[in-house]
This record gives structure tokens, C-alpha cells and sequence, in this order.
């Protein structure tokens, strides 16, 4: 199945790229494919509890399942006043 990865700010400049294309074998929930995608990066487990997902312009929790064709974006932590 295919999965569309857009990334925003911290994300983009972690990853390296603002989008992907992503083929995945099996289904996986969205923070599952988040904790793959931020393997290594630093602090992850900080950025994975303050992180926000949606799919298909839709909030979503991490224990979303997702489909074929499934556009995702992580939304980063936000600071500020």
C-alpha cells in the first residue's frame, strides 16, 4: 500500500525532505509508522509524545490504521505566545 508523508517544520529539516511516497508491506498505525520514520533522530520519544497526526486533512490519534492511498502529516510540537 502506498502512503503520502508530508512533513512540516522540524520534520522537514530532521528528515531531510518535505514529502515522501512510502510503499508499505502491511498495515501499520500512524504513530507505529512515526517511531520507524524517527528511529535514531534525536529526541524522538519527546517529539512523539508532543506530535500531532492527521490523515486525509483529518486529526487522527497514533493508533490509526492506515489504507492504501493515505495522505499523513506530522504535525510538530508548536511554542510560542
Amino acid at each position: 500500500m502506498q502512503i503520502k508523508l508530508i512533513y512540516f517544520a522540524v520534520y522537514a529539516e530532521l528528515l531531510g525532505k518535505r514529502q515522501e511516497t512510502i510503499v508499505l508491506e502491511k498495515e501499520i498505525s500512524v504513530g507505529a509508522l512515526f517511531e520507524r520514520l524517527c528511529q535514531g533522530l534525536p529526541n524522538q520519544e519527546a517529539l512523539l509524545q508532543h506530535t500531532v497526526f492527521a490523515v486525509n486533512e483529518e486529526y487522527v490519534e497514533s493508533s490509526h490504521i492506515l489504507k492504501d492511498q493515505d495522505e499523513v502529516v506530522f504535525i510538530p510540537p508548536v511554542s510560542g505566545g
